[in-house]
């Protein structure tokens, strides 16, 4: 298993999967890397995890949408707005 991105691949995907919101965010504050297609993946996941702060935070550090599929990107984004209007 590759242990790249600083060394927190394994980490962050584990955090994703169990909805760790907390630890998600202190491995990318500690250089965990959401770019290219390790990013949209890791996307996804937070979106199946239905954890819209989870998908912000993942675009805002580098996340893309550009290769996910068009009906799901749709889904994300209407998720993302939801939550921003309950704040």
């Amino acid at each position: 298993m590759p242990r790249t991105h600083s060394g927190l691949l394994v980490p962050l995907r584990l955090a994703l999967r169990k909805n760790h919101t907390a630890i998600v965010c202190t491995l990318l504050e500690h250089g965990a890397k959401v770019e290219g297609s390790f990013g949209d993946k890791l996307l996804l996941l937070a979106f199946r995890k239905e954890n819209a702060e989870l998908v912000r935070l993942l675009m805002k550090r580098g996340a893309s949408l550009d290769k996910v599929a068009p009906w799901v990107a749709s889904r994300l984004v209407q998720s993302v707005v939801r939550a921003s209007a309950r704040v």
